[in-house]
């Protein structure tokens, strides 16, 4: 099973994947997912959610993820890049903020094997596989 989780139905759709709402994510059966997806979704779940989540990949699953990086974004405010009305829009509706670096080490801690991760713009991406 290859799901890209979204936020609402007019997410674009993954090759190969089947878009699966964040609500929905209860109906994933444990250790079904070989590919997870998370594209600007990650920001949208609670760390429980988060969490739950990973019960629903399987050993050699791959979760891939794309979000804003709280840290990138909080910079960019910062030194001027952004102004504040942007910055409150693009966090707006949010439920958690992460950063690459705290994300990397729970993946760590659940014995995940980070495969990939860095930063562009204000967001980060991170592959990771489970064991």
């Amino acid at each position: 099973m290859n799901i890209n989780l979204i936020r609402n139905n007019d997410a674009p759709s993954v090759q190969e994947h089947e878009n699966v709402l964040i609500e929905q994510m209860d109906e994933i059966p444990p250790n079904a997912c070989v590919s997870l997806i998370l594209n600007q979704t990650l920001q949208y779940l609670t760390k429980d959610q988060l969490q739950a989540l990973l019960t629903k990949v399987r050993h050699n699953g791959i979760i891939n993820i794309s979000t804003l990086d709280i840290l990138q974004l909080s910079a960019a405010l910062y030194h001027g890049h952004i102004n504040a009305e942007t910055f409150s829009s693009m966090v707006e509706d949010t439920k958690t903020q992460y950063t690459l670096l705290d994300t990397r080490a729970f993946f760590e801690q659940q014995g995940y094997v980070v495969q990939t991760a860095g930063t562009q713009d204000f967001s980060f991406y991170i592959r990771a596989q489970r064991p």
